[in-house]
């Protein structure tokens, strides 16, 4: 669109220019050819008159007196004169003459000035039409980059999308290797239950049993377990375990060992205990263990309530509590 419109004004440029020198010259012309006649007549009114060489003598021009003269011929010297080769003195120059030439002269100097603008238009519309054709190529070369950066800007995106679908594989190759090597290392690591015996039910005391049931051995550190008289609204709280406990020496408890935790004696007034109302009966304890697998540290912790059903003999289950059956 640019050079389009360049090239159009340098067009009209020269076009214009062409009408401003035009009249000039035509000027130049028809005074040229005003001048031509004068000279002309100049030339014939200067010309010399042929003389005569018999005027003056009037003896020499009556045939009846010189009888001789009609038969002898001419002298030389006093024949003709032939008509000159340089041509006639040139007119003296006037007032009009010199204004005239004055003219001419400011006029060529238009003339020249003219051409020398002409010339000048012509080199400035020729720059304007090179700079416009280089602005259309620079502008198809920028979009021709514009166009090559929009394609890489698409691949870019596709590896993108690609690079995120990867991720996602790898993270999901991640998590499922992490799982198995969970559930390998849970498969592997020692499992310490406690349960109560109850078998020594019916002597009127408790036993409490853990046992290993993991694949591998147990190195017990700590174990406790102990009564506790409760309200319904603190046991519902969570287990409070005090900083005492068992630790003996190092016991290494293969898998299927067993051990004894803790035993009680059941109180005679223990039935009147569990039938108060709002009040728990609670046999809870825990029994800490490293693992050969991890090395980490475990916790197993267990709780046994008393209760009364119709006022029958005390018996006991599970305390369904948050964080009192718990396997770590």
């Amino acid at each position: 669109m640019i050079s389009r419109r360049l090239i159009a004004g340098g067009f009209l440029l020269l076009i214009a220019l062409s009408c401003c020198v035009t009249p000039v010259s035509g000027r130049r012309g028809g005074r040229s050819r005003r001048e031509k006649p004068k000279a002309t007549v100049a030339k014939a009114t200067d010309a010399p008159k042929p003389t005569d060489p018999n005027q003056g003598n009037p003896k020499q021009s009556d045939p009846k007196q010189s009888p001789v003269n009609l038969a002898a011929p001419a002298p030389a010297s006093i024949a003709a004169p032939a008509p000159s080769s340089t041509g006639p003195p040139p007119a003296p120059c006037d007032e009009a003459c010199r204004q005239g030439r004055q003219s001419l002269g400011i006029e060529r100097s238009f003339a020249w000035l003219l051409g020398g603008l002409v010339l000048l238009g012509s080199i400035q519309t020729a720059t304007l039409i090179a700079h416009g054709l280089l602005l259309r190529s620079t502008r198809d070369q920028v979009r021709a980059q514009a166009g090559s950066l929009h394609m890489q800007a698409g691949s870019l995106n596709d590896q993108v999308a690609l690079l995120k679908g990867c991720v996602a594989a790898a993270q999901t190759t991640a998590e499922t290797a992490i799982q198995q090597i969970r559930h390998a290392v849970a498969s592997e690591r020692p499992w310490m239950e406690v349960q109560m015996a109850q078998k020594e039910l019916t002597f009127n005391h408790l036993k409490f049993v853990a046992k290993n049931r993991g694949s591998s051995p147990a190195k017990v550190v700590m174990f406790t377990v102990e009564r506790v008289l409760l309200s319904t609204e603190e046991a519902h709280d969570g287990p409070k375990y005090g900083s005492t406990g068992r630790v003996d020496e190092v016991q290494w408890r293969l898998a299927g060992d067993d051990f004894v935790v803790g035993e009680f004696q059941l109180p005679p007034d223990l039935s009147s205990a569990v039938r108060q109302p709002g009040v728990s009966v609670l046999y809870q304890g825990f029994v800490r263990y490293n693992d050969t697998v991890a090395e980490d540290l475990h916790e197993t912790r267990f709780c046994y309530e008393a209760f009364s059903p119709d006022d029958g003999p005390v018996r006991f289950r599970m305390f369904a509590g948050d964080g009192y059956n718990a396997m770590t």
